[in-house]
């Protein structure tokens, strides 16, 4: 029982806050403030699910933000011209080569991620600012609105396409061996070495995953906004960080998974819907977010720590 409890304990307290908050203001519970909650959580929770694998392989990469309004950008400057399907595909392979610059640099050329990832960040950003000339570009495209307002029964598609790569993804860490060289990685890169994973290529692959996958999450912001803009995430780090590491998944690496992440997901996700609904000022709303990375930053290195001495 103490280790269900311990299991679960996002879920947990996740569901008392949304019971809690329901008693207190009965719009938390209401019909369009749940569809407007699972038609937020995939943008940020994909961002969410690629910084996951980030940290199983012992790495961080903080230009999630970037990467995201970059994506939305492309997406929408080119969908009118080209269509759905080939600017959806063109969009997702610039920002896997942007995901693979940042893995030669991290991987072959041994520069620290987070450097690594800062400077890209801002290089990132400059891009998407420069080509749309920092102004939003409105998305006309018929396909891409469709899209963002179906639904199957009251669930929003994109919500079930997020969690079917969940899905996939949690079964690609857990039951391939790319999956579970990527743990090895993470925990040991030295034994991993060893033992012949080629911890560079596997560090390298990581990284192009990241940018895949926060090109998805950035495509998902776009159909909320119908508009690429190149402003959108630049708070993404203050929510994406927590929810991979709430959920489970350690700085240090080695530890956690897309199933684990998506309780992270839902947890930051409902406390930002929370702290609106009761009209919290976006600066407190930041404050907040700031207070739990710190929060979970050292209670993971208390953990990592611990578990060292064991």
């Amino acid at each position: 029982m103490k280790k269900f409890i311990k299991d679960q304990i996002v879920v947990i307290i996740t569901i008392a806050m949304f019971c809690v908050a329901s008693l207190v203001n009965k719009n938390v519970y209401s019909s369009n403030n749940i569809y407007g909650f699972l038609i937020q959580l995939p943008a940020y929770g994909m961002g969410a699910l690629a910084l996951t694998f980030c940290l199983l392989s012992g790495e961080l990469n903080i230009a999630m933000g970037s990467t995201m309004a970059f994506s939305g950008v492309m997406f929408a400057l080119v969908v009118e011209s080209m269509g759905f399907l080939p600017a959806l595909l063109i969009t997702l392979f610039c920002c896997s080569i942007l995901g693979a610059i940042t893995g030669i640099v991290v991987a072959y050329l041994k520069i620290d991620s987070f450097v690594t990832s800062l400077s890209m960040m801002i290089l990132i950003k400059g891009i998407a600012l420069a080509i749309c000339n920092s102004s939003p570009i409105i998305v006309t495209d018929a396909t891409t609105l469709a899209l963002s307002d179906m639904t199957v029964g009251p669930v929003p598609v994109i919500s079930i396409i997020f969690i079917i790569i969940v899905l996939i993804l949690e079964f690609i860490l857990k039951f391939t061996v790319f999956g579970r060289n990527i743990y090895a990685v993470g925990s040991n890169a030295d034994i991993a070495k060893s033992i012949g994973i080629k911890v560079k290529n596997y560090k390298f692959v990581v990284f192009i995953i990241y940018g895949l996958l926060a090109g998805i999450g950035g495509f998902f912001l776009m159909t909320r906004m119908n508009a690429g803009s190149p402003i959108i995430g630049d708070d993404a780090p203050l929510a994406i960080i927590p929810m991979a590491i709430v959920g489970g998944t350690a700085l240090s690496g080695g530890k956690g998974g897309a199933l684990k992440t998506l309780k992270g997901i839902l947890f930051m996700s409902l406390l930002i819907n929370i702290m609106s609904i009761f009209g919290i000022q976006l600066n407190f709303q930041t404050l907040v977010k700031g207070a739990i990375l710190l929060i979970i930053i050292v209670w993971d290195k208390y953990s990592a720590n611990k578990d060292n001495k064991v």
